[in-house]
């Protein structure tokens, strides 16, 4: 089963509070959230797909770093799987700017999670403790953020 994912992650409260016009906030767990970057985000900010796993970009595109900008601390965060193939990314920013460089590893974004002060509930790591494993595609996250932000705005 395939699985994919592009993404801005922070805190639930800053997010709303600093979301853009065409993107959604979507509530994970333990007060986190995240903005899913969809095709049609990408395509309206020329945003590449997945540039750092499927790319292979060593930096992050500056429409992500502006979106990162907006809030205290995030990270950007990607996954592509399909079956076991597959890798994730993530890199930590503060105050809009990029701190260490861009971790590709299995553990990426279980790592950002970390640095963000995420802690896991044991036996779950970060990923699933989060709820990142809720949706399969960034699609159905995008369909989520708009039904999270209609039944908020009846």
């Amino acid at each position: 089963m395939a699985y994919t994912l592009q993404a801005i992650l922070g805190r639930d409260v800053e997010m709303r509070s600093a979301t853009p016009i065409d993107l959604a906030t979507v509530s994970l767990v333990d007060g986190y959230a995240l903005w899913a970057i969809d095709f049609d985000y990408q395509d309206a900010h020329a945003i590449p797909f997945l540039p750092l796993t499927d790319e292979g970009l060593t930096e992050v595109p500056p429409p992500v770093v502006e979106l990162a900008g907006r809030l205290s601390e995030c990270i950007y965060i990607e996954a592509e799987y399909f079956g076991s193939d597959g890798g994730q990314a993530s890199v930590f920013f503060r105050n809009g700017t990029q701190e260490g460089s861009v971790n590709i590893s299995d553990s990426a974004i279980n790592e950002g999670l970390r640095s963000l002060g995420f802690i896991a509930k044991p036996p779950l790591d970060e990923f699933d403790s989060v709820g990142l494993g809720r949706e399969r595609s960034i699609d159905n996250w995008r369909k989520n953020q708009a039904e999270q932000a209609a039944s908020s705005n009846p």
